[in-house]
């Protein structure tokens, strides 16, 4: 069955025990394209304000691994910690959320990469931080 071999494969390099998170590089890069806290000024009163990418990413992918652990019958949570490194369980009865999870990551840093190198800056703030651009990633 080809959906087997592909989900053992894209999970394989994860050990029972081990997490999945973002590389060094890929996480180089979401840092770069975080836009820092600015004050705003609103009806009078001055609000500090920042937009960063666990901001616009971890509520999709959240979303995305809870309906891949529906979808797959587990019991398991696959939720990314917002406070944390932003890792999820790898479960070997279960390796699917993983699984999308890590081919998530490697989509956008490859994707991510090609742009820095492209514009010549880890900067991608119009990418990084679109809820499009990772929904769509997710949605593969």
């Amino acid at each position: 069955d080809e959906l087997k071999k592909w989900i053992s494969h894209i999970s394989s390099g994860a050990a029972p025990a081990c997490s999945l998170a973002p590389s060094h590089r890929l996480k180089v890069y979401l840092q770069a394209s975080s836009l820092p806290q600015q004050s705003s000024q609103t009806n009078g009163s001055t609000k500090p304000s920042a937009l960063t990418w666990e901001m616009v990413a971890l509520p999709v992918l959240n979303y995305c691994l809870a309906k891949a652990a529906r979808d797959f019958g587990t019991a398991c949570r696959f939720i990314i910690s917002e406070t944390g490194d932003h890792i999820v369980p790898y479960v070997t009865t279960h390796p699917m959320p993983s699984a999308i999870l890590r081919l998530y990551f490697a989509a956008l840093e490859i994707i991510l990469h090609h742009e820095a190198a492209k514009r010549k800056t880890d900067a991608n703030p119009s990418m990084v931080l679109n809820v499009r651009v990772h929904s769509s990633l997710l949605a593969l």
